[in-house]
């Protein structure tokens, strides 16, 4: 049988380099998530003081529960501290945002430039530190979902405040009834805002360090869990090690029966963790 020869280019040999893990700034995530609960404290200082001054007119038990009025002023009353509370947060709030923002871009930048680096291949082509298209895409991708995440906090609580309000206008019993739903409803704001701080600094991070590591022709990372949490997911457990593209996340992760909630790279699933070490195909002689 006649051998096919096979050209040089044929016969080089491919193999995988690995760079560092790409981990995350705790300090960053606390930062932000600091600022948010400072805003929050604000917030529900201010609304205990001015719903408060609805109760302090010596109004009587029975007033509260037969007089209209105190309804009435009750939800222009809220409508007037929703709208102070929504520009509080639309400036202050997206201020906190943008230097997250900003500081884990230079992060991004750095970690993903160190972790290339520590391949010692000279021939990487290191254009991450440009403003390319897709890089910019990602940025205005994540602030807009911040912005709505951000503008939610003081809806939510204010719909959670107004209820026990009114409530407690219907039975009758005032402050009295009152009063415990101003910590609770502080307590679970801070506990939201502290999850949107933490869930989205790491989506943010990985979302750029996705954009860079393209832009270098890196199109592989290594799936690596985080191994911690009390309720760790069990599907990202599962793939801990795995390759994956980013062309065809997906499709693998389908083909590996993930489930659709966790799909996506580190950081994309609610509260996920894990992270991605970079992955490079090397052709050699």
């Amino acid at each position: 049988m006649k051998k096919i020869a096979k050209s040089k280019s044929q016969m080089k040999e491919k193999i995988q380099v690995t760079g560092k893990e790409l981990r995350y700034n705790i300090s960053i995530e606390n930062e932000f998530k600091r600022g948010l609960a400072r805003l929050i404290k604000k917030m529900s200082i201010y609304t205990r003081k001015r719903v408060l001054s609805l109760y302090n007119k010596g109004f009587s038990k029975a007033y509260f529960a037969m007089d209209d009025t105190i309804g009435s002023q009750a939800r222009m009353l809220f409508n007037e501290i929703e709208i102070i509370l929504q520009n509080i947060f639309n400036t202050k709030g997206m201020d906190l945002f943008h230097r997250m923002l900003r500081d884990v871009n230079k992060y991004s930048y750095y970690t993903v430039k160190s972790s290339i680096k520590s391949m010692e291949m000279e021939k990487i082509p290191f254009s991450i530190g440009r403003m390319g298209a897709d890089l910019a895409e990602k940025m205005k991708a994540i602030t807009q979902i911040n912005a709505d995440l951000i503008k939610s906090i003081p809806k939510q609580y204010m719909n959670d405040i107004q209820g026990s309000v009114m409530r407690s206008i219907i039975s009758g019993e005032g402050l009295k009834e009152l009063t415990p739903y101003f910590s609770k409803y502080e307590e679970i704001s801070e506990r939201r805002a502290k999850n949107l701080a933490l869930d989205q600094t790491r989506k943010a991070y990985n979302m750029l360090n996705e954009s860079r590591m393209k832009d270098a022709k890196i199109k592989k990372f290594k799936w690596i869990h985080s191994g911690g949490g009390k309720k760790p997911r069990k599907s990202h457990q599962k793939i801990s090690g795995e390759i994956f593209t980013f062309e065809n996340i997906i499709q693998e992760q389908i083909d590996l029966h993930v489930p659709t909630d966790d799909q996506g790279i580190p950081g994309t699933a609610i509260n996920c963790k894990c992270t991605m070490t970079p992955i490079l195909d090397i052709k050699i002689d």
